[in-house]
């Protein structure tokens, strides 16, 4: 990213890029639809046979399964997902021994 020639675009939606996410360079939205769709496994089905156009901020959502095969072909990676496992839940018992006392 050059910051003096302004925000990339996603390469998914075409939207502003905030970044590489999962090997590829994309919008908030896109990361996030991405790894929701990788960690919970979905499976989708276009009822337009894979000819939907998904390549901008106002159509992205009209799709799903078309989203993600352009997730895939813009490089994004599934290998690189954040598992559900690896977050440890916050519980009181675990804030109140995290206390630091002066």
């Amino acid at each position: 990213m050059d910051p003096t020639k302004g925000p990339e675009p996603c390469v998914v939606c075409g939207d502003n890029a905030t970044g590489f996410h999962y090997r590829a360079m994309t919008c908030e939205g896109c990361k996030g639809f991405f790894r929701r769709s990788v960690q919970k496994k979905l499976k989708y089905t276009c009822k337009f046979n894979g000819q939907c156009f998904v390549g901008n901020k106002q159509n992205r959502n009209s799709c799903q399964k078309c989203r993600f095969d352009r997730c895939l072909k813009a490089g994004m990676a599934t290998e690189c997902k954040l598992s559900i496992d690896s977050f440890i839940p916050i519980t009181n018992q675990s804030m109140e021994r995290s206390h630091v006392y002066l």
